[in-house]
């Protein structure tokens, strides 16, 4: 699979005379396999799968403070990347011919390079619509994070409700 994300953070805000921006891109692509390692039934069956994967990161931050009359101007703009391994379980099984629940958690990162993180983790569930045989409709709840080595830039936990199509 593979499973492109993009988030744009923007903050504003006022300390007295001065005014702050604060502008942030996450993108974040997860690419993996799967592996079947065993199936309960036939039709609709209960399965339980490995994977085996990538999870890149791309984070640019844009932050400017002003003052009154230009006498404070201040910009600065740092981006960083990660690329992570990661490795992982998922579950699937319906309830009915159409619904379905997921269940997936990976983990990753073990610090392998320069640019990669000491850890990341990913949880997320979801019940599904089967349309038809190829398009899904998700609604779940995912959380993610990542933590580079040594509070170097990068430590966030993203988490919250989602809405996804499946191909």
């Amino acid at each position: 699979y593979a499973q492109p994300n993009w988030i744009s953070l923007q903050a504003d805000g006022n300390v007295g005379p001065l005014r702050a921006q604060n502008d942030i891109q996450i993108w974040i692509v997860d690419m993996a396999g799967y592996y079947q390692l065993h199936k309960w039934g036939q039709e609709k069956p209960v399965t339980l799968d490995a994977l085996l994967g990538v999870r890149y990161w791309h984070i640019s931050d844009d932050l400017t403070l002003s003052g009154p009359g230009g006498v404070i101007n201040y910009s600065n703009s740092d981006s960083t990347y990660l690329i992570d391994p990661i490795i992982g379980l998922r579950t699937k099984m319906f309830f009915t011919e159409k619904f379905s629940l997921s269940l997936q958690a990976d983990v990753g990162g073990f610090n392998v390079s320069s640019h990669s993180s000491d850890l990341t983790w990913q949880a997320l569930g979801t019940l599904g619509y089967d349309f038809n045989r190829h398009f899904t409709l998700d609604v779940g709840y995912r959380a993610l994070s990542t933590d580079q080595p040594d509070g170097k830039s990068v430590d966030l936990l993203l988490h919250g409700f989602f809405l996804a199509a499946d191909f």
